[in-house]
Formats: C-alpha cells, structure tokens, sequence
C-alpha cells in the first residue's frame, strides 16, 4: 500500500477492531493517526522508548497514518 506524501502518508481501509502496531525505526517524529483507538497528534515513537504496539481500529472504514520525519513499520496483526 503506497506512502503519500506529507512527506509519509499511509492510509488504508481495515475493519473495526483489527490490531495494527507502529513500530519506529529509530525515532519517528510528528505522528498523526486518525480512526485509532489510541491517537497520535503530533506525536513522536522511539524504539525501546515509546512503540504504537496494538493499537485498534475504532470503526469500519479508512485509517491514516502520518508523519514527518523518521521511518516506521506499520504491522497489520493477525492472531
């Protein structure tokens, strides 16, 4: 699924309570969420510091992903 800019973007469409982790590659600054149980708005995640381990979808419908600077993996948790 394609990273847009801002300069990183990631948004895709998941069903309501899928588990989804953030995982910082480093440090990742200015981190946004929208449709997630725990949001980020402005935020910052720093490996071994502050993860974004199982976080949760809150409805049916497009979950974004934002950020500024940094790199990260964004896991889609299946049990």
């Amino acid at each position: 699924f394609p990273i847009l800019p801002r300069p990183y973007v990631y948004k895709k469409w998941y069903k309501k309570g899928t588990t989804l982790s953030l995982v910082p590659l480093g440090k990742t600054t200015g981190v946004n969420t929208d449709n997630l149980l725990y949001p980020l708005q402005d935020g910052f995640l720093h490996l071994g510091y502050r993860n974004g381990n199982s976080n949760e979808v809150l409805e049916d419908g497009i979950v974004t992903v934002d950020y500024e600077e940094g790199d990260m993996l964004i896991m889609e948790c299946k049990d």
